[in-house]
């Protein structure tokens, strides 16, 4: 392969990397969080679904009511997690872009 008159060729050499241990550990929980909200967002509205088409039959005692209240909090809890994995990761970016890095 030839390099054109006047170009100058800058070695690609391994640079080591500025960012930290620390930095991708954050990084990490950030995913983890959302990654677990989805998760749990996903068996939420796969269970409310199924009661909806009829195709959970409940125990004897048990309330279609109590059930569905279970799985809306599970949702709930599923959008807290994915808002704090984003927070977490917003936040680890700032820190990143104000260090330089």
């Amino acid at each position: 392969m030839s390099v054109p008159a006047g170009v100058d060729v800058v070695s690609m050499a391994h640079k080591p990397s500025t960012v930290r241990v620390a930095d991708r550990v954050w990084d990490a929980v950030a995913l983890v969080f959302v990654v677990a909200g989805i998760a749990l967002f996903a068996v939420a509205r796969r269970a409310l679904g199924a009661m909806a088409a009829g195709l959970i039959k409940l125990p004897k005692g048990a309330s279609y009511v109590a059930q569905t209240d279970w799985h809306v909090a599970q949702i709930r809890m599923a959008v807290w997690l994915m808002a704090t994995g984003l927070l977490i990761g917003v936040v680890a970016a700032a820190r990143h872009k104000l260090r330089g890095r």
